[in-house]
């Protein structure tokens, strides 16, 4: 109550209006991850300059269409977004932590230790592949592993657009820090009556591609206990939605769909099998994981090879070598995003809410969440100061 009090007596004294704060927080946007948009037509992708621009591609099913919110003649919109100063933002606030998880590896190599620390990716085999040499290390350089992430959603039950942002997340820190909302980095946003398709992907992640070439050549520093570090981003994973897959064999194991007692009982395999996966913490347990993956594969030869796909061999035969690199997959899940995609979708109206504002009022809010914890200044304090 304080706090509002306070932001009230400040407006009031400098005679600011709601538009006067909008204008601040359009310009705070821009600079903070200078986002563009690309329009394209949903069926063809030809570009189109405007919101109310028809499509003219030849042969195209919506030339001359009007394009519709809402409809599937509604316009494919994708923003993009610099990462640059998202991630700043990010190390800023966490590069104690990054230090402490690079010194870790650089100790584990000197004593000749091998990784059998399971528990999380930050302590995983694959991470130590990705990091800086030792010597660079000490030269204040840091080789920053990263994960990608893209899920699309739909931001309300009525919506017929389906939103897909792409994520980028500093993998570096205990798991109880990097799924916070504030530590996700924004790259883009697709929005359109359609999700995102190999047809639209160079679109779609285009610019991350060529801004992680660009700190790799002029690298982020930060200052911390009076060192300067210089630090490049190393993309080493693209994460699955393996904890929805999880949640429907469940939900079908524990129907009546399915009357065949043994097929249940494969689906339960199944479900056991994937929480050892989720939950397992060092390679001593990765021999128990086989066994019980082998006798999932026997199942599937003698009595269900009809119901074997691509994710049931994906999962059966290459979970171990995947959780031996990356650590469990519940650090390798998707389902921590789902808080952001509800952030993003706070608020949303399929025929007024536009994809800029959904991602405006994500930015700024992780922007001034990451400024709260300055002493003796609250966040609006210090939004409406600079003003």
């Amino acid at each position: 109550m304080i706090r509002v009090f306070e932001a009230a007596r400040l407006i009031a004294s400098k005679n600011l209006t709601v538009l006067d704060v909008r204008r601040f927080e359009d310009r705070q946007f821009r600079e903070y991850c200078t986002p563009i948009v690309k329009r394209v037509c949903s069926s063809c992708l030809g570009t189109l300059n405007s919101s109310k621009m028809k499509c003219q591609g030849e042969g195209c099913e919506l030339k001359d269409v009007v394009c519709e919110k809402g409809t599937n003649s509604e316009q494919t919109v994708i923003y993009s977004f610099s990462i640059r100063k998202q991630l700043e933002r990010v190390l800023k606030n966490q590069i104690k932590e990054i230090i402490e998880t690079h010194q870790y590896h650089h100790d584990l190599k000197a004593n000749n230790l091998e990784h059998d620390d399971l528990s999380s990716v930050h302590k995983s085999r694959r991470y130590s592949e990705n990091i800086e040499s030792t010597a660079e290390f000490q030269e204040g350089i840091l080789k920053l592993p990263v994960s990608l992430a893209y899920d699309g959603f739909r931001p309300s039950n009525l919506s017929k657009d389906e939103v897909t942002p792409l994520y980028l997340r500093v993998e570096g820190i205990r798991k109880i820090r990097k799924e916070t909302e504030e530590s996700v980095i924004l790259c883009a946003v697709h929005s359109g009556p359609k999700g995102v398709s190999h047809k639209n992907a160079d679109l779609f992640g285009n610019r991350l591609r060529n801004e992680v070439a660009d700190i790799r050549n002029d690298n982020i520093i930060i200052f911390f206990d009076n060192k300067q570090w210089n630090i490049e981003i190393v993309v080493i994973m693209a994460m699955l939605d393996l904890k929805t897959t999880r949640i429907v064999i469940i939900l079908l194991a524990a129907t009546d769909v399915y009357q065949d007692v043994s097929l249940k009982m494969f689906l339960l395999c199944i479900v056991a099998y994937v929480d050892i996966c989720y939950t397992i913490q060092s390679v001593h347990d990765i021999p128990s994981l086989k066994n019980i993956g082998e006798v999932l594969k026997m199942y599937i030869r003698r009595l269900h090879s009809d119901n074997c796909n691509y994710k049931s061999h994906l999962l059966i035969d290459h979970s171990v070598e995947n959780i031996l690199a990356y650590g469990n997959f519940s650090g390798t899940s998707t389902a921590p995003f789902e808080k952001c995609h509800r952030l993003i979708s706070i608020g949303y109206n399929q025929y007024a809410t536009s994809v800029n504002n959904m991602c405006k009022k994500f930015e700024i809010g992780n922007r001034k969440k990451s400024e709260v914890s300055q002493p003796r200044l609250s966040a609006s304090r210090k939004f409406i100061e600079n003003l």
